[in-house]
């Protein structure tokens, strides 16, 4: 007998419940029928108020283990949908907003009965009748539970889909209960943009030093084009850096700067034809995520010759297996001052 009324006391519970913060991630181009209610909606770092979307497929499994009356499910959705990381506003499955609508700012308000209704399905060919409307499905399976939050249509035969949540970090509450027991299952979940800048870089590059020793190279000339699918253009940062240096990742200063220029001096410079040199061309999203292609830059001479101060000469003879010789010596026979090569300047 006391078994049997813990069994009951433990009815019922959740077979699955996410930990952790699960992540939804979107690799599609924002699509402008959805989530755009300026100036509620707003996106700080893209600058956007109408605001990227991705699928985000919020469930949880509940298991009757006790038998008896039916589960009941309902969930509690909280959005942040101004993009301060707080959300405001909240969205429930026994009381839902209008047909693709929601209350905006109605966190703090009774039952979250209040606030502003904004629009967030912008479909203008259908009726409001027909627009996205935020449903609960279920299905039951022996004694298992599956309760999914779902936008819906349809009035007599309802038709489900996942729903497109916007970027941010949002939260939800599920509420099961049975016999008079109820469970929670409560976590926080993020949709983020996953897709990485797309950046092309150009075939090759041939470069001359100038008549002050070097050369300098922007990211901006080695790029053929770059793009993402929600970062706009002109909010993507661009860096470059040479491939010997061996950094790492998106290519940044001492203070988190992006590095955007490497120079040739004349030590890379080829002596009768142009030495190559390989440049990393880096592009980084507002979301974090990068890609990266590969420059071959030819550095030459051009019409100038290299003033080389010998105390800063460094020379260093390998064998082809990459081994160091000693007891080597070298004859330096290029002029002591940098000149045209018109004017006398040697391209030995």
């Amino acid at each position: 007998m006391l078994w049997a009324s813990y069994a009951v006391a433990q009815c019922p519970y959740y077979a699955t419940c996410p930990s952790g913060t699960p992540l939804y991630c979107d690799y599609s181009t924002n699509d402008t029928l959805y989530w755009k209610a300026a100036p509620y909606t707003w996106n700080p770092s893209l600058m956007l108020t109408d605001l990227p979307e991705a699928n985000a497929d919020l469930s949880i499994v509940a298991r009757d283990s006790c038998g008896g009356q039916n589960i009941s499910v309902e969930y509690t959705l909280f959005l942040d949908l101004n993009g301060n990381d707080t959300t405001e506003t909240v969205i429930r499955s026994n009381a839902p907003p209008p047909s693709g609508k929601v209350l905006y700012n109605n966190l703090l308000s009774p039952n979250y009965a209040l606030g502003d209704i904004i629009e967030f399905d912008h479909r203008t060919s259908l009726p409001d009748s027909m627009k996205y409307r935020f449903g609960l499905q279920l299905n039951r399976i022996a004694d298992l539970v599956i309760a999914e939050l779902k936008w819906t249509t349809g009035i007599e035969s309802l038709e489900y889909s996942t729903p497109k949540l916007p970027l941010g970090k949002h939260r939800i509450v599920w509420r099961i209960e049975q016999g008079g027991v109820e469970r929670f299952c409560e976590y926080s979940f993020e949709v983020r943009d996953c897709a990485a800048p797309v950046v092309k870089c150009v075939s090759s590059l041939g470069v001359n030093i100038s008549p002050s020793g070097e050369i300098q190279l922007w990211a901006s000339d080695l790029f053929f084009s770059v793009s993402d699918n929600i970062t706009p253009e002109n909010l993507l940062f661009i860096g470059n850096r040479k491939l010997s240096d061996n950094g790492s990742g998106f290519p940044v200063d001492t203070i988190g700067n992006p590095v955007t220029s490497v120079t040739f001096d004349c030590f890379d410079a080829g002596y009768n034809t142009p030495q190559v040199h390989v440049v990393e061309l880096w592009a980084i999203d507002k979301a974090g995520n990068v890609d990266s292609c590969h420059v071959n830059v030819s550095v030459g001479l051009g019409w100038w010759d290299c003033n080389f101060d010998p105390t800063q000469l460094r020379i260093f003879i390998k064998t082809q297996e990459n081994e160091g010789i000693e007891n080597t010596a070298c004859m330096r026979y290029r002029p002591a001052t940098a000149t045209p090569l018109s004017q006398g300047g040697s391209a030995q």
